[in-house]
C-alpha cells in the first residue's frame, strides 16, 4: 500500500464532511431567517449547527469507514484483501452490505452532535461580538 491511497481515504472523508457540515448551517440560517438581535439567537444556531454536523457524519461516515480499513488492512484478519480503494469498498460491502459501512455511526454522532453545535454558536457569537458579517 502506498502513501497516496491512505491520504486519498482521509481526503474522501474530510471534504464532504465539512462541504456538507458548512452548506447545511448556511441553509439553516439563511431559510430560518433568525434574527442576530434575537434572544434566542445562540439557542438556535447551536440546534442549526447540531443538525448540520448530523448531516454531515451521515453522508461522510462511510468514506470514514473505508479510510479506516484501508489503514489498518493487514493488521487484523477482517479477511478484506483489497487492492487500493475499489478493492476496499467491495470487500467491506462483501462483509455487512450497505449497513455495514454505517457500524459504529451512534458513537460517531455522540461526538459530532455537541461539537457542531458547540463550535457554530461560537463562531456566530464571536462573529457578532466583532461585528463581523
Amino acid at each position: 500500500m502506498c502513501i497516496r491511497d491512505r491520504y486519498m481515504g482521509s481526503c474522501l472523508g474530510l471534504t464532504p464532511l465539512l462541504a456538507v457540515k458548512l452548506s447545511v448551517f448556511d441553509w439553516c440560517i439563511s431559510t430560518f431567517k433568525i434574527s442576530k438581535d434575537d434572544k434566542s439567537f445562540d439557542l438556535w444556531t447551536a440546534v442549526f449547527g447540531a443538525f448540520a454536523g448530523v448531516c454531515s457524519v451521515a453522508v461522510a461516515y462511510p468514506a470514514d469507514v473505508v479510510r479506516r480499513f484501508m489503514q489498518v488492512r493487514g493488521l487484523d484478519s477482517s479477511g478484506i484483501e483489497s487492492k487500493g480503494l475499489a478493492g476496499c469498498v467491495k470487500g467491506i460491502y462483501s462483509m455487512g452490505g450497505i449497513l455495514r459501512f454505517y457500524k459504529g455511526l451512534s458513537a460517531a454522532l455522540l461526538k459530532e452532535i455537541p461539537s457542531s453545535a458547540i463550535m457554530f454558536m461560537l463562531n456566530e457569537r464571536m462573529k457578532k461580538m466583532l461585528k463581523v458579517s
